[in-house]
């Protein structure tokens, strides 16, 4: 008698009709080669990104294209930084105003130190995290752009 259902451990977890489609629909981008450029890989991703993705990675203008991703940025002067359980609490003597990190903001916080690229800086996320390239880089883009932005942190010359 044929059995219709696996026995644990064969066969998918989730039935196919039921898993979520996740690849491009109607195979509309063919797969990256491996060892694909830098250049290819930024024109899929101008391709397959909408708005929101793209805001989410810190990519939504010019400002993180390959080239922002060799600056080197430091802590302003006008910024004074405690950490206490791994969290940074910084104060800008300028404005007055007080920020928090939580512990992976702390280490980009203390790696921004005028020393490495921010390439760098990603890469120390990523091995001392233990985190997928991805999520790292989005967070490195958006607490960067944030820091510039508040005059907490400015680039070397």
């Amino acid at each position: 008698m044929p059995q219709d259902t696996p026995r644990p451990g064969e066969g998918a977890f989730i039935r196919a009709e039921l898993r979520p489609a996740v690849a491009p629909e109607s195979g509309q981008f063919a797969p990256l080669e491996t060892g694909a450029s830098p250049e290819e890989i930024r024109k899929r991703l101008d391709e397959t990104l909408d708005d929101t993705e793209r805001a989410s990675l810190g990519l939504q203008d010019s400002d993180f294209s390959p080239e922002r991703w060799q600056s080197v940025f430091l802590r302003s002067p006008e910024v004074n930084s405690t950490v206490l359980d791994r969290e940074a609490v910084l104060l800008n003597l300028e404005s007055g105003v007080y920020y928090t990190l939580n512990p992976v903001g702390t280490a980009i916080w203390e790696l921004l130190n005028g020393d490495r690229p921010l390439e760098e800086i990603l890469a120390a996320i990523c091995e001392r995290f233990d985190v997928g390239e991805l999520i790292a880089r989005r967070d490195v883009a958006a607490l960067s752009t944030q820091l510039r932005q508040e005059g907490l942190i400015t680039e070397r010359g």
